[in-house]
């Protein structure tokens, strides 16, 4: 029976620290299959897919973690979104991206280059947003997660993502762990927790050697005792795209361009760039989305 995939979300008794960790394999390779991503895309999603969603475990019901990634090299841009009850979606205009190094493996940073990630998160309830930019630090979405919650939030971090690909591109493991350190924490609970992180030698070699998500804590953690936190919502690649939210995009490209489109009298077709779902209006529907932006023009 397969695994179930969910953030598990752990607290330490002393309150000083806490930490989430998930396998993610089946949502980064639904990611892969829907996008049509090259491996070093794959990779560099997966993490940031992975990263967002333990984000987004810390934060409270209703919320999102959005991260978004703008760089000179051949990847370009990335963005990817989870929400706290284990939604997740991703986006790149270069699914083909595919970098290597002279020794064929994949060159992650390389790929990336030098850039900025950003950081948008949304409370729902109160409608608020919060965002933070900083600049790339490696290009390895881990490294720069945690230089991003030490900069912007003052947290200290621990940030270990992995995904690993077969021969033939598909994803053969992925997942993450993050810990937090909490305000008021002793200076000795980051040095413990420092120490632990340097001595984990793979994130991936745990990965595939099958523990549970559980388990995959346990060398970032030594020397603290942790509780379990509630968090049942199990993992989905999903989108948020609909027809009204296409219709109210075509609303945004002006009265001149409507009227063209109008007067070609062709159905209109849009596919969503996230989940690959295509969307049609007709020229009847298109007629009326234009008498209404001009009616609201006159407003």
């Amino acid at each position: 029976m397969a695994q179930v995939e969910k953030v598990y979300r752990y607290l330490s008794k002393e309150g000083e620290v806490r930490v989430s960790a998930v396998i993610a394999t089946g949502v980064v390779e639904e990611m892969r299959t829907t996008l049509g991503t090259y491996p070093v895309a794959t990779v560099v999603a997966g993490r940031a897919m992975i990263g967002s969603l333990l984000m987004a475990s810390h934060m409270k019901s209703g919320c999102t973690v959005g991260i978004y990634i703008r760089s000179n090299g051949p990847l370009e841009k990335l963005f990817v979104e989870a929400t706290h009850e284990g939604s997740v979606r991703a986006y790149t205009p270069q699914p083909n991206c595919d970098v290597r190094k002279p020794d064929g493996t994949l060159d992650i940073r390389g790929a990336v280059g030098i850039g900025l990630l950003s950081v948008v998160t949304r409370t729902n309830a109160a409608a608020q947003e919060f965002s933070g930019t900083v600049e790339l630090q490696t290009g390895e979405v881990g490294d720069d997660i945690a230089y991003y919650l030490m900069q912007s939030q003052q947290v200290p971090s621990v940030v270990a993502l992995s995904v690993s690909l077969d021969s033939s591109g598909r994803v053969r493991c992925a997942g993450g762990v993050l810990v937090e350190v909490m305000p008021g924490a002793h200076a000795k609970v980051i040095e413990t927790l420092e120490t632990n992180a340097a001595n984990v030698k793979s994130l991936t070699a745990l990965l595939e050697s099958g523990v549970a998500a559980r388990q995959l804590i346990a060398p970032f953690i030594k020397g603290f005792d942790v509780i379990e936190l509630p968090h049942d919502y199990d993992l989905k690649y999903d989108c948020r795209c609909s027809q009204e939210k296409v219709e109210n995009t075509l609303s945004l490209l002006g009265i001149e361009t409507l009227i063209d489109m109008v007067q070609e009298r062709k159905q209109t077709q849009i596919n969503c760039e996230f989940c690959g779902k295509m969307y049609y209006v007709s020229p009847d529907r298109l007629e009326q989305i234009l008498a209404e932006v001009k009616r609201n023009s006159l407003n």
